[in-house]
């Protein structure tokens, strides 16, 4: 059975309880947006926080008839908006119907109040972000393949289902103690078939991880290939030690670049990486979606097939390919430099023609004044012993004229 058919239902979010029972009060801490250890949310006991993105606090918490641990999320500002309730809903209903050992389940979801709340496992662990600042900023190469491979299956099972996550980073990867990495915050979760929360045309997600057609806000274009990004750019990091367009100061830089061009080539960071696995990366990390996996499932597949030592289906991109992907880039610009190189260079062809053209002439003549008196030499040496042509027998004497004015200097 579906993990998603044991929730309670997960309803708009309008300051009832998303079971349709009426609200409660609020819990303590709920109207500074932040909940103390000991207050009570539902049925939950707050023990602590765990962590606070832009939007969202994490607590631990127990279910206090259960005694069973729990991380419980709450929207920061529980007077927030309509988009940011909204969003906190897509998130749960991303959740409920996600069931994959390497996405974070979903438990329980309601609203206390003005609260609304999630509740999922409590993953004992650190994450990814975590493990990657500890251990030097990469990962040995075998274990960022597993990691994000299986980050990837993850995803994947959210793509099967239309849900595109938009967010994928280090700080959205759990590594659990029992070694299984598990993906969480769908809070920028999107359906395919639900345009409602990027209408404002406003991009969503974090820079370094965003896609060009996410950075760009293009709705169009955003697809299954936005996530394959992400997960191409947090493998970046775990290999090469660094996010793409680290070198960049400000967000605002990082998204241009992201638009603009590529990151750094991988085996500048890394020497020896193995050129199959930058293949897959530099397709995962392409800016046209149309040249990346067509979803995160294609590429955990390809993955798999680099840690068992088979081929990939990837290649490294040839001159003429690169220079056909600039094209389509940059068309224009580059259509400009070339008519002008060429108009360059026809003007400097026109320009030496007549100096090239007399050094031919010059070097013909030469060589063939060289080759008749190589010619006379040799015919003189084939006539009989009287060294003057008045001398010769007549039948040899007109030879010898016919050759001799067979050598006359030729019209060039």
């Amino acid at each position: 059975m579906a993990r998603a058919s044991r929730f309670r239902h997960v309803g708009a979010v309008d300051g009832t309880d998303l079971s349709g029972q009426p609200p409660e009060p609020s819990p303590s801490g709920a109207a500074a947006g932040r909940l103390s250890p000991g207050a009570r949310v539902g049925p939950y006991r707050i023990e602590g926080l765990l962590g606070q993105g832009g939007m969202g606090a994490v607590y631990a918490a127990t279910h206090v008839d259960l005694q069973r641990p729990v991380a419980l999320k709450t929207l920061l500002d529980p007077q927030a908006g309509e988009e940011e309730r909204a969003r906190f809903v897509a998130e749960a209903r991303a959740l409920a119907r996600i069931d994959h050992p390497n996405v974070v389940p979903l438990y329980d979801a309601g609203a206390v109040g003005p609260l609304c709340f999630l509740v999922m496992e409590r993953v004992r662990g650190e994450t990814l972000a975590a493990r990657l600042a500890t251990g030097g900023g990469r990962l040995p190469l075998a274990e960022a393949v597993r990691v994000v491979g299986a980050v990837a299956e993850g995803v994947g099972a959210a793509h099967a289902l239309g849900i595109l996550h938009r967010d994928v980073k280090p700080d959205n990867v759990l590594l659990g103690a029992d070694g299984v990495p598990r993906l969480t915050d769908f809070g920028l979760a999107r359906s395919e078939r639900d345009q409602r929360l990027t209408a404002s045309g406003v991009a969503l997600g974090t820079p370094h991880y965003m896609a060009p057609e996410q950075a760009l806000a293009d709705r169009a274009k955003l697809g299954p290939q936005a996530d394959v990004y992400g997960l191409g750019a947090v493998l970046y990091e775990c290999l090469c030690g660094q996010r793409p367009y680290a070198e960049e100061p400000t967000a605002l830089a990082v998204l241009s670049a992201t638009i603009e061009r590529g990151p750094r080539p991988p085996r500048e960071l890394l020497p020896g990486l193995p050129r199959d696995l930058e293949a897959v990366l530099l397709r995962a990390l392409a800016r046209e979606p149309s040249e990346r996996y067509p979803d995160a499932a294609a590429l955990a597949q390809e993955l798999a097939r680099f840690a068992r030592g088979e081929p990939v289906a990837a290649r490294l991109p040839g001159l003429a390919s690169r220079a056909l992907r600039a094209w389509r880039r940059d068309g224009r610009t580059i259509g400009l430099s070339v008519a002008l190189t060429l108009a360059l260079c026809l003007s400097l062809a026109l320009a030496a023609w007549p100096m090239l053209r007399a050094r031919s002439l010059a070097g013909l003549e030469a060589r063939a004044a060289s080759w008749r008196e190589a010619e006379l030499a040799r015919l003189a040496a084939s006539l009989p012993a009287s060294p003057r042509l008045g001398e010769a027998p007549p039948a040899e004497a007109e030879l010898l004229r016919e050759r001799l004015a067979a050598l006359a200097p030729a019209r060039l």
